[in-house]
């Protein structure tokens, strides 16, 4: 049960500094590649999808409750609480939480309450194109976020859907996509219930 809860938080740890990565990456070009986070100050404003996907992802990542984050973090530091693991681990294990927590929130309360952007090195002509490999990944990434229930089953199937689905590079818009992880999706659960007969 530990290497499953293991596994399954370093995916979700993985997905959510995924989801990060690629909204920076998109601040770094819309910034004129400047990588100072002082630079950034406000323009989470500028970028109201972006905002939610990096409000929810710092939230999974800091364990908010009824987060995907909130459940893999709970179930090791409950493992640590039960089976009485070295204290020294536990208290290492609990600090590392709480500076998480502090990092994500300085970067918050950066991008997004700072009331002075610094507009002089903004690149508009960045914003005028989409880069829909970015939008599809978010996309994606979502539905991974998705699958609480049942989680380890279910991050697990939604992972092998994904990978059927990026072999394919004939995806155009994000309505293709969604169709193909859905599709991909049912004919993995199909294969594992014929399995289980």
């Amino acid at each position: 049960m530990y290497k499953e809860t293991k596994f399954i938080h370093l995916i979700i740890h993985a997905i959510f500094k995924s989801l990060i990565f690629l909204c920076t990456g998109r601040f770094i070009h819309y910034i004129n590649r400047s990588q100072d986070i002082r630079d950034y100050r406000g323009i989470i404003k500028i970028h109201p999808f972006k905002k939610i996907i990096i409000i929810f992802s710092i939230l999974s990542l800091c364990g908010f409750p009824f987060l995907c984050g909130f459940y893999s973090k709970d179930l090791i530091i409950e493992y640590f609480f039960i089976n009485k693991i070295n204290t020294l681990r536990l208290i290492n294990l609990i600090l590392g939480t709480i500076f998480t927590v502090s990092y994500s929130t300085k970067v918050l309360l950066i991008l997004y309450l700072n009331k002075s952007p610094i507009y002089n090195n903004i690149n508009y002509s960045c914003n005028k194109i989409t880069n829909y490999r970015i939008l599809q990944a978010l996309l994606l990434e979502t539905v991974l976020l998705l699958e609480v229930n049942n989680m380890s089953e279910q991050v697990m199937l939604t992972l092998k859907a994904a990978c059927l689905v990026y072999n394919n590079n004939t995806i155009n818009s994000l309505e293709i996509l969604k169709n193909r992880i859905i599709a991909a999706y049912e004919e993995i659960r199909l294969q594992q219930s014929l399995k289980r007969r």
